[in-house]
């Protein structure tokens, strides 16, 4: 679906003005598009939009179509996982992340990328393997041949969202790059995985990034043929 030599940028707004103005900038230049939407955005709940991944799919095509945009639209999930019921007990916010995971699978949603990595109510601290758990619970709670044509992401370590006074910026280390792309490689063989690259941001201050170690994290996503 995507070449690896080519960048997309990613929309995730709820405001359908931006989204429209969108939509006529890669019209204009001849672009394809990826519309998303976040697990607290659209939900089976209805989300703070009060849409539901299908109508959420629906409602971007009929956009498309009043602007006749004729290039490839994608539409997907960002961050799609317990996120809006971190305050529920660990059973509950996956059954609802797995509800969500099917919804989007079923709507028709192109791309889409699991984020488990925050703490529910009781946890007690949140580990790796916690969360490649229920990372693996949402994954495979949808036969593998309704995913094939999906694009997914895997991961969690960005920075808080619209900053934070507090964020102490922490790049992921090769090592976890390396442990986390064997254990997402068991779930797909194409992917791509979301690291803290050392471009971050406060309330106060923007960290620039330091080229030479990302490089070095890109050589391991050449050698091992993963984004």
């Amino acid at each position: 679906m995507f070449n690896i030599n080519q960048c997309m940028p990613s929309f995730c707004t709820s405001n359908f003005e931006v989204l429209g103005s969108a939509i006529n900038f890669a019209k204009l230049n001849n672009l394809p598009i990826l519309i998303e939407s976040t697990s607290n955005q659209v939900n089976q709940f209805g989300g703070y939009t009060l849409l539901k991944p299908n109508q959420f799919f629906k409602k971007i095509n009929i956009l498309a179509s009043k602007l006749n945009y004729k290039k490839k639209l994608y539409i997907g999930a960002d961050h799609l996982g317990p996120l809006p019921w971190k305050n529920l007990e660990s059973k509950k916010a996956i059954k609802n992340s797995i509800k969500l995971f099917k919804d989007s699978v079923n709507a028709g949603y192109n791309k889409i990328h699991i984020d488990t990595g925050m703490e529910l109510k009781g946890d007690k601290n949140i580990s790796k393997k916690i969360i490649m758990d229920r990372c693996n619970s949402i994954f495979n709670s949808v036969e593998k041949k309704k995913l094939k044509k999906i694009f997914f992401v895997f991961g969690t370590e960005v920075p808080i969202a619209g900053g934070n006074k507090n964020y102490n910026l922490k790049n992921t280390s090769i090592d976890s790059i390396k442990g986390d792309f064997v254990n997402y490689k068991k779930l797909r063989n194409s992917f791509s995985l979301v690291i803290e690259p050392g471009l971050g941001f406060t309330n106060k201050k923007i960290y620039k990034l330091k080229m030479n170690f990302f490089k070095k994290k890109k050589k391991i996503n050449k050698i091992n043929n993963f984004i």
